[in-house]
């Protein structure tokens, strides 16, 4: 290519592709990310729309405190493995719920640390909705 169709390219950008793509972090996955489809459902419309309300958690969340009730108003023998797994897994699901939750909280506290210290106003506006909410629901 001669000098000045070289820079009459560089200058219109015909040199370069019209569409590029390159994935990156090829393999990683941000978010939640579940495949429903036939292979793994025998209704996976269904399961969609369900999830799409209910969500796994939710669901397993309401079985867990049903579950809970139920062994509530009988004995249990601590040597039912079937019993004892299940409580294990609901006492480790409570411990992570508590962990993340102590995490959200210490995030959400260094957030209005900052905008104390970066709006003062802001702050005090925030700080006046916060108890007027609390009184509200309380």
């Amino acid at each position: 290519m001669n000098p000045v169709a070289w820079l009459q390219a560089w200058r219109t950008g015909t040199w370069a592709p019209k569409s590029l793509t390159q994935p990156i972090l090829s393999g990683w996955n941000f978010g939640s990310i579940l495949t429903v489809n036939e292979n793994n459902s025998t209704a996976p419309l269904t399961e969609a729309a369900i999830v799409e309300e209910q969500s796994y958690g939710r669901q397993l969340g309401t079985i867990t405190d049903a579950l809970w009730a139920l062994l509530d108003e009988r004995p249990h023998s601590s040597t039912d493995k079937r019993l004892s797994a299940f409580i294990d897994m609901a006492e480790r699901i409570e411990a992570i719920k508590l962990r993340t939750a102590r995490a959200s909280a210490g995030r959400i506290r260094a957030e209005l640390i900052a905008l104390e210290r970066t709006s003062p106003m802001q702050y005090a506006r925030l700080v006046r909705e916060l108890a007027s909410a609390d009184r509200a629901t309380s």
